[in-house]
């Protein structure tokens, strides 16, 4: 179902394709589907700075949570991201919630 494209984020994107972009990132949201990003170290190259991911400190919730921004990100503002890259910082704020620093990045297809 994904119509994700590979627009630089400089580019213009036409109404009709934003809107089914909204349309599909809505229905992912409807159904906890978020794309699928693949865990990098230090490859490829960075996209945009790194980003704070609140989440429940259950054991894969913040992977879950980190695939959803980077759906948003590619989906709505049409940025270029295949990978994230978890960085080793991390904040508990109380004893169920913590945040977690992620690196979007883009690896080149082999």
């Amino acid at each position: 179902m994904s119509s994700v494209s590979k627009v630089a984020p400089s580019q213009e994107i036409d109404w009709w394709t934003k809107f089914k972009r909204v349309l599909e990132y809505r229905w992912r949201i409807h159904k906890n589907n978020p794309m699928q990003f693949k865990w990098v170290g230090e490859e490829g190259e960075k996209v945009g700075g790194p980003l704070k991911v609140h989440h429940l400190t259950l054991s894969d919730m913040m992977e879950h949570q980190a695939c959803f921004m980077m759906t948003r990100a590619v989906l709505i503002r049409g940025r270029r991201i295949n990978a994230i890259q978890v960085l080793p910082e991390f904040e508990r704020v109380n004893k169920m919630n913590g945040i977690s620093f992620i690196q979007p990045r883009w690896v080149e297809e082999k």
